[in-house]
C-alpha cells in the first residue's frame, strides 16, 4: 500500500481507497492512468531468491516493500525518480539502482540484475511485458 496525495484536497490517502476519506474525491478513478508495475527480478540462478527483501523509494519516501521476485504495483501521477534496493540482511547488501518511472511512456518496468564483483549490478528498464518467471 502506498500513500498518495488527493488531487482535490491535498491530504494523504491510501492508493487502495475508493474515495478520499476527507473530501470523497474518487481515488480509484486515478489508478488506471498512473499505476505502474515493476518486476523485482532475482539474480539468475536464484542467488538469494525470495528471501531477499526489495525496497522502493520515491522522493525520499518508502513507497513499496516486498521480496525479490514479486511485482510491485505503485501509483505515479507523473515522471518520478525512484531508487530500488535489494537487501538480504544487515550483513549482506544486495545492490541498488535508480531511474525515472514515467507512466505516460510505459507502465511496465523491470529491474534487471547480474552478479558483479562483490555486489549485485542492477538496472531499471522499461519493458513491453512482464513475465511471471
Amino acid at each position: 500500500m502506498a500513500m498518495i496525495k488527493c488531487p482535490e484536497c491535498g491530504k494523504e490517502v491510501s492508493d487502495k481507497a475508493a474515495v478520499c476519506p476527507n473530501c470523497a474525491y474518487p481515488i480509484q478513478a486515478l489508478k488506471p492512468d498512473g499505476v505502474c508495475q515493476i518486476k523485482m527480478t532475482a539474480l539468475q540462478r536464484g542467488a538469494f531468491g525470495g528471501k531477499q527483501k526489495a525496497f522502493m523509494w520515491a522522493n525520499g519516501k518508502l513507497v513499496w516493500e516486498g521480496l525479490v521476485g514479486q511485482i510491485a504495483e505503485v501509483f505515479f501521477n507523473g515522471p518520478t525518480s525512484v531508487e530500488i534496493q535489494y537487501k538480504m540482511s544487515a550483513m549482506y547488501y544486495g545492490g541498488k539502482c535508480s531511474g525515472i518511472i514515467d507512466p505516460s511512456k510505459g507502465k511496465k518496468y523491470s529491474v534487471h540484475t547480474r552478479q558483479g564483483v562483490m555486489k549485485t549490478v542492477m538496472e531499471l528498464q522499461r519493458v513491453d511485458f512482464i513475465d511471471a518467471d
